[in-house]
């Protein structure tokens, strides 16, 4: 998200949600760069795909397999967002 928002004077506004959906852990980040008048491409669109998305991917299909969710893609604001879904666990007390 840091790349996204770089190319902006004035930074940008980077939002970080996070719920339970029963025994899923729901996590978004969005950034506004698009919003800004800033290009940015949706990872894998045009083939590419940063190192932090392939590395964050990479990660999370090690740890889950097909266990969760990892969609990147453009808003209908014009940021950009990336949507996460993890198996929720709780911790043991």
């Amino acid at each position: 998200m840091r790349h996204g928002i770089a190319p902006s004077v004035d930074g940008g506004v980077i939002r970080v949600a996070a719920g339970r959906d029963k025994d899923t852990l729901r996590l978004s980040v969005t950034n506004d760069a698009v919003a800004m008048g800033i290009k940015a491409a949706v990872p894998g669109a045009n083939g590419s795909n940063g190192v932090g998305l392939a590395n964050t991917r990479a990660r999370l299909e090690q740890l889950y397999a097909d266990q969760h969710r990892f969609d990147v893609h453009h808003t209908e604001q014009g940021g950009f967002r990336v949507d996460i879904a993890l198996p929720f666990r709780e911790r043991d007390a």
